[in-house]
C-alpha cells in the first residue's frame, strides 16, 4: 500500500510474513505480521522490516485508512509502538485529508539518539486525497486476506 502525496513525499507499508512461519497453537505469538516499510520524507530515505502488527491490528489500519477519508477517526496506536497514525487536518471543499505517521523503534530512521527513536518518534505529514486514502484502505484490506488469523 502507498500513501503517496507527491513522488518524493510518501509511505509504503506492505505485510510481508507472519512472524513465525508455522503455527504454534500460541494464538498470540502465531499472529504477529513482519511489515516492510519503505518513507520518503522531508529528504530523508529509509527501509524497515519487524514483526510490529497483530493480524486484529493490521485489519484495523485498513479501516481506519477506509473512515478516515470520510470521518473524523481516533489516533490509532498499536501494541508495538513503531506506527500511530493521526488525522491532523481535513480540507473537504478540495477533498484532502492531512494524516501524521509517526515512526518510532524499530520502524524509526538510522541515525538518530534513542530517546527519539524510542519514545518521541519520527512523524511525517501526508497531505493525501480522500482517493489515495480510499484507494490504499482496499488495497491493504485485500493483501491482508492472505494472513488470516492463525
Amino acid at each position: 500500500m502507498r500513501l503517496k502525496e507527491r513522488p518524493d513525499r510518501y509511505v509504503d507499508l506492505k505485510t510481508v510474513s507472519y512472524e513465525q512461519a508455522e503455527p504454534s497453537g500460541d494464538e498470540w505469538d502465531d499472529n504477529w505480521l513482519v511489515i516492510h516499510g519503505h518513507v520518503r520524507a522531508d529528504g530523508l530515505r529509509w527501509h524497515f522490516w519487524d514483526a510490529c502488527l497483530l493480524v486484529d491490528e493490521a485489519e484495523e489500519l485498513g479501516q481506519w485508512l477506509l473512515r478516515a477519508a470520510h470521518e473524523d477517526v481516533p489516533p490509532l496506536e498499536f501494541t508495538e509502538p513503531n506506527l500511530a497514525l493521526e488525522v491532523v487536518d481535513r480540507d473537504p471543499a478540495h477533498h484532502i485529508v492531512t494524516i501524521t505517521i509517526t515512526f518510532r523503534a524499530e520502524s524509526f530512521p538510522p541515525g538518530v539518539n534513542d530517546d527519539v527513536r524510542w519514545n518521541l518518534g519520527r512523524a511525517v505529514t501526508l497531505h493525501l486525497t480522500m482517493a489515495v486514502l480510499i484507494s490504499a484502505g482496499h488495497e491493504w484490506l485485500a493483501y491482508l486476506e492472505r494472513f488470516p488469523r492463525r
